[in-house]
């Protein structure tokens, strides 16, 4: 193994010659075998020059493999890179697919049907639902806030389907409606609303609300419709949005392995809260980030990555250095 940024380097630049190698040489083949090379292309275009290329990106995909397994940042074995998804210290299939996102019923972009009843049961099967039209039989789940309380509910609804969960500033047993909670329910959409909301309970640090913060967060809230739904969520009595409570049984019949991250900070859900959840999760661990408030995705946001990346066990790229 070698230390240092060369290697790393090496590794993204062969990584992106090969991909216009192999571009190249694949249209080279389709037209030399179709026919269609064109009658004034000599003989050399589509029959020496296309093995020139496929020869060439052959050896740059050796370069690219050697490079991968000589660079110490790159935690990979040579036969792993020709058995991929393979291993104690590669990527599982699963993990190594890539990452689903999604707006729960009434938020965001995702449509209000006229008749939907906004619940933790209606928010739960939603994300079923994505899931199974997606085809996607086994995650792992990331929850923020409300999030992390639909991924405790998938835990009791489908164990079996879920690898590992990640608990940011979840709702547990221990919950009360905290000054910060009451403010996120009474907000008013308007741009110094925002600002305030986002100063005064999100962020410990204000100078991370930018106005270009602000402004994204506050159209997201005064999107058509978006407001008279988050109002019918927890005020109307036809819906259930406010019945998140879970109790101390339910939690500790968690079967799979879950990180609990929390701001110290948090004045939404205080980290007693989180405290308690770690504790009485069979297989729960915790990350108190320090100087954070209710966003530790965005106040702590290169640490955060790090340590779910560390704790879902994926890697991820970043500076060589």
């Amino acid at each position: 193994m070698i230390d240092g940024p060369l290697l790393w380097y090496l590794n993204r630049g062969t990584g992106f010659v090969i991909l216009g190698l192999f571009t190249m040489t694949t249209v080279l083949g389709i037209l030399a075998t179709g026919g269609r090379t064109g009658r004034g292309l000599p003989r050399f275009v589509t029959q020496a020059m296309h093995r020139n290329l496929a020869l060439l990106s052959v050896a740059m995909l050796a370069a690219h493999v050697a490079t991968a397994v000589l660079d110490s940042y790159v935690d990979i074995r040579w036969w792993q890179a020709l058995v991929p998804y393979v291993g104690s210290t590669y990527l599982p299939l699963w993990l190594g697919l890539g990452t689903l996102a999604l707006d729960l019923v009434g938020y965001g972009l995702t449509e209000r049907p006229a008749d939907v009843r906004y619940s933790l049961r209606t928010w739960t099967d939603h994300v079923w639902s994505f899931l199974d039209a997606l085809e996607v039989d086994r995650v792992s789940v990331v929850g923020n806030s409300l999030g992390g309380r639909v991924a405790l509910q998938m835990a009791e609804d489908q164990p079996g389907r879920l690898h590992r969960l990640v608990l940011m500033g979840s709702p547990g047993p221990t919950m009360t409606v905290t000054d910060g909670l009451k403010a996120l329910r009474s907000y008013e959409p308007s741009p110094e609303a925002m600002r305030s909301l986002l100063v005064d309970y999100f962020a410990v640090d204000p100078s991370i609300i930018t106005d270009e913060l602000v402004k994204i967060r506050y159209e997201a809230s005064a999107l058509p419709g978006a407001h008279e739904a988050y109002r019918a969520m927890f005020f109307d009595p036809s819906h259930a949005g406010s019945q998140l409570g879970i109790t101390e049984e339910q939690v500790r019949a968690v079967t799979a392995p879950v990180l609990v991250v929390q701001g110290r900070e948090d004045r939404v859900v205080p980290k007693e809260v989180g405290w308690r959840l770690a504790e009485l999760l069979p297989h729960g661990d915790m990350h108190l980030f320090s100087s954070c408030g209710h966003w530790t995705q965005i106040e702590r946001a290169s640490e955060f990555n790090r340590v779910v990346a560390d704790f879902l066990g994926v890697d991820i790229e970043g500076d060589p250095s």
